[in-house]
């Protein structure tokens, strides 16, 4: 793409996956950067906890739907990276630095929404929420069809 136009370098950070840390009283997960939204899932379950927020497309890393501002689904809820607490990034220079809000917030606002022009993020905090079920749930019902047209009970 010609926003991330390159001289034929790309770093591929799927090798950066899996849950680091997970903290249940704080409702907070630290992934891997390349660690793909379909991937979250069983690992924070097994915690107690789920992401915020999640859209139908899961196939994309952490770092990739916070750099490019990806949201999930849902009226008044924040996209990927509003739920962003702190990030490593390494730099163009070599150097690694974290950064929050508190910590290097000038850097914590960039990689908020990089769109690739910071350097290469390598692990993210997110917040996160308690585990919860899914249901379905419409008005009116749908309901699915038969041959044409018929409703099935």
């Amino acid at each position: 793409m010609p926003l991330l136009a390159t001289d034929g370098i790309i770093i591929d950070t799927d090798a950066f996956s899996g849950l680091i840390q997970a903290d249940i009283v704080n409702e907070t997960a630290t992934f891997a950067s390349g660690t793909r939204i379909f991937a979250t899932g069983k690992p924070l379950l097994d915690q107690g906890l789920a992401l915020l927020n999640q859209g139908d497309i899961d196939q994309q890393s952490l770092a990739g739907v916070i750099a490019t501002g990806t949201h999930g689904t849902g009226p008044g809820m924040g996209n990927f990276s509003s739920a962003l607490l702190e990030a490593r990034v390494v730099l163009g220079d070599g150097s690694v630095l974290e950064c929050n809000r508190e910590d290097e917030p000038d850097l914590f606002e960039v990689v908020r929404l990089p769109l690739g022009a910071v350097g290469v993020i390598t692990e993210v905090k997110l917040q996160a929420r308690d585990a919860y079920r899914l249901r379905e749930a419409s008005d009116p019902p749908v309901y699915p069809l038969g041959v044409e047209g018929e409703r099935l009970a």
